[in-house]
């Protein structure tokens, strides 16, 4: 429960501040929107733990079960390190390889359906996403074996940041360029929901802009339109568009 409960707090102050101090105006009804973005996230966790539940026993030992995943004690702090630049790194490529596959990006689409970005859309997903996923997820886990402490932390790092830069949150120019340099903040992410491919198809960091900068895929967007081409006004929040794509 320790995790649920610090994504749910995160994700209300993120709102709480996307609220006071927003990007952009909202066009399309809040509840809408946060129902189905909502919805989706909670779907496809429940789906995807469901089926990832019996290989997850192939790792000894390994349960996020009570407050003993936050014991102090059970970090390895170059393990730690390690997991969180192999995790990030593998968080980007496996979102780059969505945008490449076709096969992947039908499912990934639903994510950028979203015609308005606010903390919620980090939890708007397809469940087919969530489940594919799981596989290099379990790869990780087997071969740097990490805590549950040190998994905790990193998951949940990764998680806190998808729901930040998603925000509606516009900091100050500065401060978001100096943040930029190293982690990814709303601003740089917003170009990643533009509905130009050539522009979307970029700057695809979960925490950190490093990869995007070492292997050229950091853009600037032209405006701040979002969404996808061609897509209809009510993709953002019908159930409809996320069930066409089984």
């Amino acid at each position: 429960m320790i995790g649920p409960i610090f994504l749910v707090t995160f994700l209300v102050i993120f709102l709480l501040i996307g609220e006071w101090r927003p990007r952009l105006p909202v066009r399309i009804s809040r509840m809408k929107r946060w129902m189905i973005n909502i919805g989706s996230g909670a779907g496809a966790s429940l789906v995807a733990g469901l089926i990832w539940f019996l290989p997850l026993k192939l790792i000894p030992d390994f349960s996020l079960n009570g407050l003993d995943a936050i014991n102090p004690d059970a970090f390895n702090w170059m393990r730690l390190i390690l997991l969180f630049l192999v995790y990030d790194l593998a968080l980007w490529g496996w979102h780059k390889l969505m945008h490449e596959a076709d096969w992947l990006w039908v499912y990934h689409r639903f994510h950028h359906l979203d015609a308005e970005l606010d903390t919620t859309t980090g939890l708007r997903f397809h469940p087919m996403e969530f489940v594919l996923s799981g596989a290099w997820r379990l790869v990780i886990l087997l071969i740097l074996n990490p805590s549950p402490a040190e998994w905790l932390l990193v998951t949940l790092t990764a998680s806190s940041f998808a729901l930040f830069h998603h925000s509606r949150i516009r900091l100050p120019a500065k401060l978001d360029n100096l943040l930029s340099l190293v982690v990814v903040t709303p601003d740089w992410h917003h170009t990643h929901h533009h509905p130009d491919r050539a522009t979307h198809d970029s700057n695809y960091g979960v925490i950190l802009t490093a990869w995007d900068r070492l292997f050229r895929t950091a853009r600037q967007a032209p405006d701040e339109r979002l969404g996808l081409y061609g897509a209809s006004p009510t993709d953002s929040w019908s159930v409809g568009a996320m069930m066409r794509l089984w």
